[in-house]
């Protein structure tokens, strides 16, 4: 892992000084004076911006397809025919959000000295907000004048029983509150995901705050042992509210207290890179950890889809609700590690379709619900007759061109504005392979080039 090291050396003169000059014979130059004790200090190094790495584009990818299989098998194949979880595509954005976003904070206070909490809010709002109340605009304004049923009622219209319920909790997403004070499960599919949003936006209120807390401390072990406290809690509280034994005001999947397991790994994984002191190279972040990591990860997925997906092969995980987050979690950390720490692993994942879908994956989860029913509608036969695997391609590639014209036309606009609050610097590192600043922008010398991937974020959700 790399390190920003400053060095202290102390030079000195050894000339002795108790000599006296002897006097300089008629004609000949004066001496030079003499030498003087010289102290050089050469403070820290200025820190390196986290190189962009091609691969994470690749999992953001997985990450989101992950979403996009799932819900879009339950209609386009049959309930029966589930692939997958949603859940799961979340919780890969989970640990790789928290470990990108704290990689950026922990440069920043190195660099620095400080971490700008208005910049950090800023650059956070220009990258989730716009869209995300855009498309709650659609949702409670625009759409509900059009019948849901043109879009597989992905929402509900004006003239439908439940409308009133259905815009009635605008203010809840409004605030990302949804996750604690609406009904998820009973909510439509369109509205229905943005409860990741909420768990993702109340733990960057409070993350960086209480990360500036624990630097002030000058404890070395102060930020990984809160970070494992949590980790702890979390899935205790989890495992408590299972039980019943804790009020369960919605799913564990889906509030803070017991979400946020993803996002604090990916966050302890970017404490334990910033933290040279704290490497430890062996087996779980060399080649054989990122494998098997890959494999349970595939055995995961298995566990959530029927029987009748696998031909009949079931993969059984013994209470699996209780401990999922943490499993998952901590598979997707080793990943990141190792494809950060050996960039050729990632070769697959840094193909050019899956980095391209990882840049345009905020716009496709945001709305994929839309293109789903749009469709769903369109491909289904009057028989009853699903668009089966061809409707499924139909429907991802529809959602890439959505989500295409969506970040080309809205979202990159903005993002532009991010760089005039980004407070970590180019990669000083002339070997560095991808050359990138954190948010993914060139180094090099090609302006436009640089111009046209300015926009490339590395904190995408």
């Amino acid at each position: 892992m790399g390190s920003w090291a400053g060095s202290v050396r102390v030079q000195a003169a050894l000339a002795p000084v108790w000599e006296t000059p002897r006097a300089p014979s008629r004609g000949a130059p004066a001496p030079p004076p003499p030498q003087r004790k010289v102290l050089h200090v050469h403070s820290q190094a200025p820190a390196r911006a986290p190189r962009h790495v091609p691969a994470l584009d690749g999992v953001r990818a997985i990450a989101v397809l992950t979403v996009l299989v799932a819900h879009g098998s339950v209609r386009l194949l049959g309930p029966e025919n589930r692939w997958g979880s949603g859940g799961l595509g979340v919780q890969i954005f989970f640990v790789l959000s928290g470990y990108l976003i704290t990689t950026l904070l922990l440069a920043e206070h190195r660099q620095h000295g400080r971490i700008s909490l208005k910049d950090f809010y800023i650059r956070r709002g220009l990258r989730i907000w716009p869209l995300y109340y855009a498309v709650l605009l659609l949702y409670v304004v625009v759409l509900p004048r059009i019948d849901a049923g043109e879009f597989g009622n992905v929402y509900v219209s004006a003239d439908r029983p439940g409308f009133d319920e259905w815009v009635g909790h605008w203010w809840a997403y409004a605030f990302f509150l949804q996750n604690y004070l609406t009904a998820v499960s009973e909510m439509k599919l369109g509205l229905g995901i943005f409860w990741s949003l909420a768990v993702e936006e109340q733990y960057y209120i409070f993350w960086p705050l209480v990360l500036i807390a624990l630097l002030r401390l000058r404890r070395r072990f102060a930020v990984p042992a809160a970070l494992l406290l949590v980790l702890v809690a979390s899935t205790v509280a989890r495992w408590l509210t299972l039980e019943g034994r804790l009020p369960e005001p919605a799913n564990p999947e889906w509030m803070l207290h017991t979400g946020l397991t993803g996002l604090v790994c990916g966050t302890l994984l970017a404490w334990l890179r910033h933290d040279q002191g704290h490497r430890t190279r062996g087996w779980a972040d060399g080649l054989p950890g990122y494998v098997v990591a890959w494999m349970v990860l595939a055995l995961v997925t298995l566990s959530t889809v029927p029987d009748s997906t696998t031909f009949g092969f079931r993969v059984t995980l013994a209470r699996f609700d209780y401990y999922q987050p943490l499993l998952v979690g901590l598979l997707v950390a080793t990943i990141i590690d190792r494809l950060v720490s050996v960039p050729s692993s990632g070769r697959l994942l840094a193909l050019p379709p899956l980095r391209y879908v990882g840049k345009i994956s905020y716009g496709m989860y945001l709305l994929h619900p839309l293109v789903l029913g749009f469709v769903t509608v369109r491909l289904t036969a009057e028989d009853g007759t699903r668009g089966g695997w061809v409707g499924m391609a139909v429907f991802v590639a529809a959602t890439v061109a959505v989500a295409s014209v969506s970040f080309y036309a809205f979202e990159r606009p903005i993002l532009r504005f991010k760089s005039r609050f980004q407070r970590v610097g180019h990669d000083a590192n002339p070997d560095a392979t991808s050359g990138a600043t954190p948010d993914g922008t060139p180094g090099g010398a090609d302006a436009e080039k640089a111009q046209a991937s300015a926009v490339r974020t590395r904190d995408h959700t």
